[in-house]
């Protein structure tokens, strides 16, 4: 009997994971799906957020490290998710490259080294940011029809961008990844233009594929559905075992 493979999830700036990716392990029952919020986040909203890039990455690296240890796993990221799924990688092959993941999903973000995107690296009212992300489906309409949540909304979001923004020297920058790599895009993404994706086949000696979605920014849909598929194929031949435990985000504590 082969070991179920674990996909550890991260969420876009200014999303929760447990929350993004709730439906995903009763659609991928051959697979553990671990959503690991940030802190200050869903299932860890009782912890201190992450004041640098540096301190999030360690964090979950060790957060994940501990989780996946001696065992087959993947990771999927979503925009900000993305880039941090890459810090975290690196970090856990940097000793060890067996340590790293077998599969990386980058989806929806640029890569590595390129620009971030214009708007979201320029000083904009809490205002226009709201309605700049509701504009690329990144909010819920619940969310968007509650004006008191709009404060709490955009300091969250902001911070998380703060957090996205690579730092030159921040992690194990050099550090090659050996498993394959999935680069997932949507076709009328305004913040990732198809040419902004060369960085990503640097990351790994494995394979690189690149996949085009019909959307914008957040092609990948309600609940991120819309990738279940492809994740699902990618992930067969390191998949086996018996049926799913229920999904129990990383970090404990009840849903938010």
């Amino acid at each position: 009997m082969r070991t179920r493979t674990t996909l550890v999830c991260l969420s876009y700036a200014g999303g929760t994971a447990s929350r993004v990716y709730e439906r995903w392990a009763a659609a991928m029952p051959e697979v553990e799906v671990v959503p690991v919020d940030y802190p200050g986040r869903g299932t860890r909203s009782g912890e201190t957020p992450a004041t640098s890039r540096q301190e999030l990455v360690a964090d979950l690296a060790e957060r994940v490290g501990r989780h996946v240890s001696g065992r087959p796993w993947a990771v999927f990221g979503h925009s900000m998710g993305a880039r941090v799924a890459l810090r975290v990688s690196r970090v856990l092959s940097a000793e060890d490259p067996s340590a790293g993941p077998r599969v990386l999903f980058a989806s929806g973000s640029r890569g590595p080294g390129a620009r971030p995107p214009r708007g979201l690296d320029a000083e904009v009212t809490d205002d226009e940011l709201f309605e700049q992300v509701v504009g690329w489906g990144g909010i819920p309409p619940e969310l968007v029809d509650r004006p008191s949540l709009r404060p709490l909304v955009v300091q969250n979001l902001r911070a998380d961008l703060r957090l996205a923004v690579d730092v030159p020297g921040q992690g194990a920058d050099d550090v090659p990844l050996t498993g394959d790599l999935h680069v997932l895009s949507g076709a009328q993404d305004p913040l990732v233009p198809a040419g902004h994706l060369a960085g990503w086949h640097q990351t790994t000696s494995g394979r690189t594929v690149v996949h085009t979605f019909p959307g914008d920014h957040f092609f990948i849909g309600e609940h991120a559905q819309v990738p279940i598929p492809l994740v699902r194929e990618s992930l067969r031949s390191l998949s086996g075992g018996p049926a799913p435990r229920p999904l129990v985000p990383l970090g404990g504590g009840a849903r938010t």
